[in-house]
């Protein structure tokens, strides 16, 4: 094989390559909601004019962790690859606009049960965008938050959801 050919197959595996890593980067795309005075972020790769008849999964994420952890975006990924509706939150843990891990030097002012308004606000904002069924789906802490979200309001809108190592010291079984 000549240089030549070596060269053009080089550029065109790189060319293809760049191209697949550009097009998962460019899977979620942000969306923010205002909320008591706060910026909210999460990312989704919804396309709305087709929500009515899809259900959407929304994710929530673990302890103190945001929408671009690993297992957050691997998620996404699979649900776009299995062209599922999906939606990453970030919880704003009382931070404005907060993108990455909560820092550590910064005070704890949130609470547990804080990320219950904020599920049922993107999940009004789902509504709004035309969905009707939706599965909530929780990492760890957010595990937790998804169970107590479902037990206190009993949305209708949600219509499974799905508990990926929640915790469970004082609570209870994981069954319970």
């Amino acid at each position: 094989m000549s240089r030549n050919l070596i060269q053009q197959r080089y550029k065109v595996a790189l060319t293809c390559l760049f191209a697949f890593f550009v097009s998962v980067a460019c899977i979620a795309e942000p969306v923010q909601l205002p909320y008591k005075g706060l910026q909210l972020n999460a990312k989704t790769n919804i396309d709305s004019a087709n929500l009515a008849n899809r259900r959407v999964f929304v994710i929530v994420h673990g302890t103190l962790a945001h929408n671009g952890m690993e297992i957050v975006d691997s998620l996404l990924s699979i649900l776009q690859e299995e062209d599922e509706a999906a939606l990453a939150l970030t919880l704003s843990l009382n931070v404005n606009d907060r993108k990455g891990m909560f820092s550590c030097d910064l005070k704890h002012t949130h609470k547990h049960e804080d990320a219950s308004a904020e599920i049922e606000l993107w999940l009004d904002w789902l509504s709004a965008q035309g969905a009707t069924s939706v599965v909530l789906v929780g990492h760890s802490r957010g595990a937790a938050q998804v169970a107590d979200y479902l037990v206190n309001t009993q949305d209708k809108r949600v219509q499974q959801a799905v508990l990926i190592a929640p915790p469970t010291a004082n609570k209870g079984t994981a069954r319970e």
